[in-house]
């Protein structure tokens, strides 16, 4: 995503979604029956469960930059500009609010809860551009120890 206008659409996007969730977190704190709510689930965590999120994201990373040292591929890493770091906890927190509070399919039946969160997660893996790129106007598979391990590591966070 070297573009910066691609950059500035998906910030835009993000700022979209945080807006749906955080209208539906308010009517959620004032009692409205969410019914209508565009993204269900927006309703306010514990501390505690937000501690544990901070703690646990902060643990992935030290897990993946240690697994990326061992397997001598830490050096594929590229760098990352004001600009793309804020792009990247934008989409984090977009991602996180459509494939965890509105797509994973939450029903009586345990079977089908397990398999949506098992579905989604590979294709949240599969979006992400480890395995593949964009070049000269065509997609192509780059099959690299480096973008296997981190689709695993997405689909496994996930």
């Amino acid at each position: 995503m070297e573009s910066p206008l691609l950059q500035l659409c998906v910030l835009g996007i993000a700022g979209y979604v945080f807006y749906l969730w955080l209208t539906d977190l308010k009517a959620c704190k004032a009692g409205v029956a969410a019914t209508n709510a565009t993204l269900p689930g927006a309703t306010p965590a514990k501390a505690k469960w937000i501690s544990f999120g901070i703690f646990g994201a902060v643990f992935i990373v030290i897990l993946e930059t240690l697994g990326e040292n061992l397997l001598g591929i830490s050096d594929e890493q590229s760098s990352m500009t004001i600009l793309f770091a804020c792009v990247t906890i934008a989409a984090g927190f977009g991602e996180e609010l459509i494939f965890r509070g509105f797509l994973v399919i939450d029903k009586k039946s345990k079977g089908i809860l397990w398999l949506s969160i098992f579905a989604f997660s590979a294709i949240f893996a599969l979006i992400h551009p480890f395995l593949w790129v964009w070049e000269e106007n065509r997609l192509e598979l780059q099959l690299t120890p480096k973008a296997a391990f981190s689709t695993g590591i997405v689909f496994h966070n996930s």
